[in-house]
């Protein structure tokens, strides 16, 4: 447009200016968001990594990582008599209430039958579909 004479070089100094303006608060949107999503990541492996190793941690642990340990998985802990009182955190009801049926689901499937990948998922998806607990969007 400028070399056309369609605009004067302030006009397009102006719009030039407002679009690399743009850019840099696009770029620094898109940084934050490489932050979160990197934190998130992080988050979600050092809770898997908790959970995978949780029963050989609290077993070989000190009671300083025992007592850790607990906290993480629920509050008003007390011991009486000796034995071990826990409140759970309202995010692990649903999953104590349903992992006995959805381990009975598991069990009874026979995985020497499965011959191909895609009949293993096709057995799985029920299960998957029972922990997942609401639609996902990513389908």
């Amino acid at each position: 447009m400028k070399v056309k004479g369609q605009i004067n070089d302030e006009e397009y100094d102006s719009k030039r200016n407002l679009l690399l303006k743009d850019k840099g608060q696009i770029r620094i949107k898109l940084d934050e968001t490489k932050n979160r999503t990197d934190d998130w990541l992080g988050l979600v492996e050092r809770a898997f990594n908790f959970v995978t190793n949780l029963s050989e941690t609290f077993n070989q642990g000190d009671s300083k990582t025992k007592m850790n340990i607990l906290r993480a998985l629920g509050k008003n802990i007390t011991i009486m008599d000796g034995k071990l009182s826990i409140e759970p955190f309202e995010w692990l009801v649903p999953i104590k209430e349903g992992y006995p049926d959805l381990e009975a689901e598991y069990l009874e499937l026979k995985l020497s039958e499965i011959e191909d990948l895609s009949t293993e998922i096709d057995v799985f998806e029920p299960i998957c579909k029972a922990w997942l607990g609401r639609q996902d969007s990513n389908q």
